[in-house]
C-alpha cells in the first residue's frame, strides 16, 4: 500500500487506521505498508523498516 490514508481528514483516517489494524492481526499478512506519517506506521505495526536511496537504514528501534 503505497500512502493509502494521505488524503483523507483526520477521523475518517482514525477510522480506517483502526480497521487496517484489527485485520492485520486477525490475518497476520505480510505487508508493505509506504507512508511518510511515522506515527501512522507506529500505530500499525511494531517492526519497521526504513529505506533511503533503495538501501535498509539500519536502526536500534522506533
Amino acid at each position: 500500500m503505497d500512502e493509502p490514508l494521505s488524503n483523507l481528514d483526520q477521523g475518517l483516517k482514525e477510522e480506517l487506521l483502526t480497521y487496517l489494524q484489527d485485520y492485520l492481526n486477525v490475518t497476520q499478512a505480510c505487508t508493505l505498508y509506504v507512508t511518510h506519517d511515522l506515527a501512522e506506521a507506529q500505530f500499525l505495526t511494531s517492526d519497521i523498516q526504513l529505506l533511503q536511496d533503495g538501501q535498509l537504514v539500519p536502526h536500534s528501534g522506533l
